[in-house]
C-alpha cells in the first residue's frame, strides 16, 4: 500500500516490478479504450540533471490513432504561423459527444531549408493534432514528440507476450437479493493461477516477459458475472428440459474435463473473445451450441 500510496501522489511509475509495469500497461490501454497488442504506449525513464530517474508512460502514434478512431474524434488545423525563429500549428478537437480541447505543435525552423524545414513543418503539424487528441480523452499522457527532447531512455515493454490469457479484474457485482452462487467449489480460494504462455509464441530470451497471476477469487467473480448478467442479457431461454442454471451446468461439464485451475482460466479467455466479437447474444448462441 504504501508504494501505490507513492505512485498515486508522484505519478512516479519506477517502484513497479516488471510483471506489476505490464499489468498496469495494460489497464491504462483498457481505461483509455484503446487495444494494448497494437503497443500504443511506451515506459521512459526520464533522467533530471541531478541523475534522478523517474519512470513515465507515454503515447506512441498508434494511441492517438485508435483514440481518434474509437471515440469519433474530428481535428481541425489552423495554420502555420511563423514567429521568432519557430513555426506554430493550432489543432482544434471535437468528440463524438461534443467535448472540446485545443492543443498547439511548436518546431524550431531556425537555419533549416529545403527538406529538413520540411520535416519540422509536418512535425508541429503532427505534434499538434496528437497533443490536442490526448487532451480532449483527458489522458494525462504525453505524446512521444514531447518525450523526444528529454533526457532518458526508453524502457521496452510488450504486453502481447506471456499475457494473452490477461483477464480483466471483475466489474463490481450490481446488487442484488438473490444468494450468491459459487461456480465451483472445488478449489480453495487462495490459489493462484499463471497464465500460460500459448505454444505459438517464442518470445526470445530478451523478450521474456513475467507471467500474470489470477486469484480463483477472480476467475470465480468473473464466470458468475457470465452466468448471472450476460446470459440474462443474451436472452437465453429454457430449452429441451434444462433451465438457464442447467444449461450454464451442462456447458461447464462440456468444456472443463479435469476441473484444473488453467481450464477455468483458458475458459475464461474464451468467452471473453466470444463475448468481444458478438456481444451477450453471441456467448449465448455459442453456449447453445457447445450444448446441443
Amino acid at each position: 500500500m504504501a508504494t501505490i500510496d507513492e505512485i498515486v501522489v508522484t505519478g512516479d511509475l519506477t517502484l513497479l516490478t516488471p510483471d506489476q509495469r505490464i499489468t498496469y500497461y495494460i489497464q491504462v490501454c483498457e481505461a483509455m479504450k484503446i487495444d494494448y497488442r497494437m503497443h500504443p504506449l511506451e515506459y521512459f525513464e526520464q533522467e533530471d540533471n541531478n541523475g534522478r530517474k523517474k519512470l513515465i508512460l507515454y503515447a506512441l502514434r498508434g494511441a492517438t490513432d485508435q483514440l481518434r478512431k474509437n471515440r469519433g474524434i474530428e481535428v481541425k488545423i489552423s495554420g502555420p504561423v511563423i514567429m521568432e525563429g519557430v513555426v506554430i500549428y493550432t489543432a482544434r478537437a471535437v468528440d463524438k459527444d461534443g467535448h472540446g480541447d485545443e492543443s498547439t505543435g511548436v518546431a524550431d525552423i531556425t537555419n533549416l531549408t529545403g527538406k529538413r524545414k520540411a520535416d519540422a513543418f509536418m512535425g508541429a503539424e503532427t505534434k499538434a493534432k496528437r497533443r490536442v487528441t490526448l487532451a480532449v480523452v483527458g489522458s494525462g499522457l504525453l505524446d512521444e514528440s514531447e518525450v523526444e527532447g528529454m533526457k532518458g531512455q526508453v524502457q521496452a515493454v510488450n504486453p502481447g507476450v506471456g499475457v494473452s490469457t490477461y483477464v480483466p479484474p471483475p466489474a463490481a457485482p450490481e446488487p442484488s437479493s438473490l444468494p450468491a452462487t459459487e461456480v465451483f467449489a472445488e478449489a480453495p480460494a487462495s490459489t493462484s493461477i499463471i497464465c500460460p504462455i500459448p505454444a505459438s509464441v517464442e518470445p526470445t530470451p530478451a523478450a521474456v516477459t513475467p507471467p500474470v497471476l489470477q486469484t480463483m477469487d477472480q476467475i470465480t467473480a468473473r464466470l458468475n458475472t457470465y452466468r448471472r448478467d450476460v446470459l440474462q442479457r443474451g436472452g437465453m431461454v429454457p430449452a429441451k428440459g434444462l433451465g438457464i442454471a442447467a444449461k450454464w451446468s451442462k456447458f461447464l461439464a462440456r468444456k472443463i474435463k479435469e476441473k484444473s485451475i488453467v481450464e477455468y482460466s483458458i475458459l475464461l479467455k474464451e468467452l471473453d473473445e466470444v463475448l468481444a466479437k458478438g456481444g451477450d447474444v453471441g456467448v449465448v448462441a455459442f453456449i447453445d451450441k457447445e450444448i446441443a
